[in-house]
């Protein structure tokens, strides 16, 4: 799935006004009832478990503005008076005093429909804010839509709006943004106040994710995201470019490889673990059991020796191969030919940052010649020789966490500069970064952002790195892309997190809980294999 700019969303708004053909208002009209279907239907929503009988007390203050944003909220606010909800109370929040078109259409409607159902509806009332003074008191108990600045805002929001909106966020009541939450820009967040932005319990965005939903900051501010399709032209958005994507599992279904009736474990990759050390060996056996239950044709651990009846018993179908040092790795090849037996290299979890181990790295980064996963203490070894960037293999695949991200590559003020460094990263060093978060972002080579947005909190804990770090490894050593492994590896773990969650509660869960589940996910992502 792209991710479009709000200028692009714009374009195709036109578009389809032009080429449906479609009235303005009418489009408008479509996006409202899409929310309002949503405000009736879905369990997410506060609404959905009010009878007919509190409908009728159930508070609903609607907040619009000036523009299309504003005539979207008083649209959701006359459906929702027609559906029987009579205290409905829409705020005009008059930042300026030119309204577009269709939102002083609109401002008609509603109070036309408020007319209508007067003899029910007494706090039904169009209320204009101009000042500060004007400010209405929000109970917790009511239910705030958001309708204020759609993702045409171009500056941070001042004034009496600014203050509205801590009025708001300070409420504790539910609150549901439409389209986008009023203060937060669609791509570059890097100049907003974050006192001036609501805090949405739900947004309600249409037809795909805007950039500044995938960065983990800013879920403060979206809450549930929820897309909503509005029948803009199909031809017209599928013909727009883009190099930001989200992974959707049609995706991933699209190259994942399907086994042939005669396959054996060669055609499946030899893959090569070097894990582990004193007191952080269970980081290998994560790994390696990942890496196994990835669909590894064969894999050999390389491991000290303190760590060889650990993985001998934990992990029986893993060749196991000693270091010479019983507390850290030391040296893993002797020459090309050891090295050249394996179809990938996955480095790192575990294995400490020993002088020895350091040295055990470089040598293994000189020797290589194809792609390798790296990730944990051989990325804080990398940090910690810059140098040594030149012999990193192109196109190897890179794991951090944010800090180990910051380690490499240095800190920036905001995700979106955050998101700009690792994309030139990836070109200049002409690798894969897959950035982990509760939104991963893997940037490429080419320059091109997939974002993953399966997984779960429950997922935040120790050895879930160390899990996907298996599974990058087994993907890359069955001969999937650089690009694919990491496509396919960060969508199978969170997908996996996900049925993990569901078994076991995100509080409960652990790293293993993960690998448990890994069948269930591959079944799932291709659940038309009749194989299966």
């Amino acid at each position: 799935m792209k991710i479009l700019t709000a200028e692009q969303i714009r374009k195709a708004d036109q578009y389809t006004i032009q080429h449906e053909p479609i009235s303005s208002i009418n489009l408008m009209e479509r996006a409202a009832t899409q929310c309002v279907r949503w405000l009736m239907h879905n369990s997410y929503s506060p609404l959905v478990a009010l009878s007919e009988d509190t409908r009728a007390s159930q508070v609903i203050k609607i907040f619009a503005g000036t523009g299309n944003n504003g005539g979207d909220g008083l649209v959701i606010g006359r459906q929702l008076l027609l559906a029987g909800f009579t205290k409905v109370q829409v705020f005009i929040v008059s930042y300026s005093e030119k309204f577009s078109e269709d939102c002083q259409a609109n401002i008609d409607l509603f109070t036309k429909a408020s007319h209508a159902v007067t003899d029910k509806a007494e706090d039904n009332s169009l209320i204009y804010i101009h000042e500060e003074k004007n400010l209405p008191h929000i109970q917790s108990s009511d239910i705030v839509i958001d309708a204020i600045f759609g993702s045409g805002l171009n500056k941070p929001i001042s004034g009496f709006t600014a203050r509205l909106i801590e009025q708001i966020n300070l409420s504790k009541a539910v609150v549901i943004a439409i389209d986008i939450p009023s203060g937060l820009f669609a791509e570059n967040n890097e100049d907003i106040d974050n006192k001036t932005v609501i805090i949405a319990n739900h947004t309600l965005t249409f037809e795909v994710f805007k950039l500044a939903f995938l960065y983990d900051q800013n879920y403060t501010f979206t809450g549930r995201i929820h897309l909503l399709k509005i029948g803009l032209d199909g031809s017209f958005l599928n013909q727009l470019t883009s190099n930001q994507f989200i992974i959707t599992k049609e995706s991933i279904n699209f190259f994942f490889k399907k086994r042939h009736k005669i396959a054996h474990k060669g055609n499946f990759g030899h893959a090569l673990l070097v894990v582990g050390s004193e007191g952080k060996v269970g980081a290998g056996v994560l790994a390696a059991k990942a890496c196994m239950r990835a669909g590894v044709g064969l894999l050999s651990v390389h491991t000290p020796k303190c760590g060889y009846a650990i993985l001998q018993t934990t992990i029986p179908e893993a060749m196991t191969l000693v270091d010479k040092k019983k507390k850290y790795i030391s040296q893993v090849f002797k020459d090309i030919g050891e090295y050249e037996k394996y179809t990938s290299v996955g480095i790192g979890c575990g294995i400490g940052k020993n002088p020895k181990t350091a040295q055990a790295l470089y040598e293994i980064l000189k020797l290589s010649s194809k792609p390798m996963v790296i990730d944990a203490d051989a990325l804080n070894i990398l940090s910690e020789n810059p140098t040594w960037w030149e012999i990193v293999p192109k196109h190897s695949i890179l794991t951090p966490h944010p800090k180990e991200f910051e380690r490499l590559f240095g800190r920036t003020t905001n995700p979106y500069l955050r998101h700009q460094l690792q994309l030139a990263m990836s070109v200049q060093r002409q690798v894969f970064i897959i950035l982990k978060g509760a939104t991963t972002c893997i940037t490429t080579p080419e320059g091109n952002t997939y974002f993953n947005i399966t997984g779960n909190a429950g997922m935040a804990t120790g050895g879930s790195g160390d899990v996907l770090t298996g599974i990058l490894t087994s993907l890359l050593a069955q001969g999937y892309s650089g690009e694919k492994t990491c496509r396919l590896g960060v969508f199978l773990h969170g997908t996996a997190g996900n049925i993990a969650a569901k078994k076991y509660s995100q509080e409960a869960m652990i790293a293993g809980d993960i690998i448990e589940c890994l069948g269930k996910a591959m079944k799932k992502i291709a659940k038309d294999n009749k194989s299966y």
